[in-house]
């Protein structure tokens, strides 16, 4: 009897002790799966993330259009936008905030005040806007701007368009000076700028073929100016003979019918452009100086010879 109640005794403790060992074992293997768990799947479970040293709470999110003029399609392209915030540095400048090219743009910028520049070409609009934390800004920003397009003509013959430059001034009035404010531009070239009247200088060459006008731009539009030159090519040589070949160390004077010299060219051939009317060319070839009379007359491109003979020496004094 004793031995039958041991053995019913041990039976159970053997029971409860493979039990606690298959519990035990349940627990560690679920605590080790819950370890190798990867942090970052965590972290990609963020639905929106800020920019560094923006705390989320403190962004607004700020979209900006820019328009030619008020009622018109965004700018798609071509647009350089610069944002900057009102709270100036310790070189008391204003820090630049944000920058983009292209079209429209968003921004996620820190609540507080802040100046927009938006430029398309030489047109330019600043606007200033206080963002407020969590909201979002739609800012619609009117160019007032147009476009103007660059041509010149001689009214007969065919004009050289590689030796043709335009330069564009602020108009002058009374109480203000023309002001530069873009050079060097080529035919047909479109330039953008605000609605305004500009004074546009047409070059043709490096002398004296210069002409300028006032161009009005409006908004929304693109002005084509076309404007006339009266003017030829003149190219000079000096030679021994009619018909014979440059000579060499020779340098040229262009003088007009004023007395003033138009250009000098250390050249054995001057190739010059020249407005229309009369000159005078001094070539001085080593010690001797001779001289010509010549007429320029618009579009009519010339060859012009000095022969190297007694009747066209000039006193060499008196030009020196």
């Amino acid at each position: 009897m004793f031995g039958k109640v041991s053995f019913c005794l041990s039976y159970i403790l053997l029971y409860y002790f493979l039990l606690a060992i298959i519990l035990f074992g349940a627990d560690s293997s679920s605590a080790k799966t819950k370890q190798t768990l990867p942090i970052s799947d965590i972290k990609n479970m963020q639905p929106l993330s800020s920019p560094p040293n923006q705390p989320l709470f403190t962004n607004a999110i700020l979209q900006l259009e820019a328009h030619l003029t008020s009622g018109s399609s965004a700018i798609k392209s071509g647009l350089a936008w610069r944002v900057f915030s009102l709270k100036v540095d310790k070189n008391d400048k204003l820090p630049l905030s944000a920058y983009s090219k292209g079209g429209s743009v968003e921004f996620r910028l820190a609540a507080g005040d802040y100046l927009i520049h938006v430029a398309f070409g030489k047109a330019s609009a600043t606007q200033r806007i206080t963002l407020e934390a969590n909201k979002r800004f739609l800012k619609h920003i009117v160019l007032n701007a147009g476009g103007i397009k660059l041509d010149a003509i001689l009214p007969n013959g065919k004009i050289n368009k590689s030796q043709l430059q335009f330069s564009i001034y602020t108009n002058s009035n009374q109480s203000k000076e023309q002001i530069l404010i873009i050079s060097n531009i080529k035919p047909n070239t479109i330039v953008r700028l605000n609605a305004d009247t500009y004074y546009v200088v047409s070059n043709y060459g490096t002398a004296n073929a210069i002409i300028g006008s006032d161009i009005k731009v409006e908004a929304g539009k693109l002005t084509e100016a076309v404007m006339q030159h009266r003017a030829a090519q003149i190219t000079l040589k000096l030679v021994r003979q009619k018909g014979g070949e440059a000579l060499a160390d020779t340098s040229w004077g262009i003088i007009n019918n004023s007395g003033d010299i138009v250009r000098e060219i250390a050249n054995a051939y001057a190739y010059i452009i020249l407005a229309e009317g009369d000159y005078i060319a001094i070539a001085k070839n080593k010690k001797l100086i001779y001289q010509k009379e010549f007429s320029v007359s618009s579009g009519q491109d010339q060859e012009i010879e000095i022969p190297a003979i007694l009747q066209n020496i000039t006193d060499s004094k008196a030009v020196d």
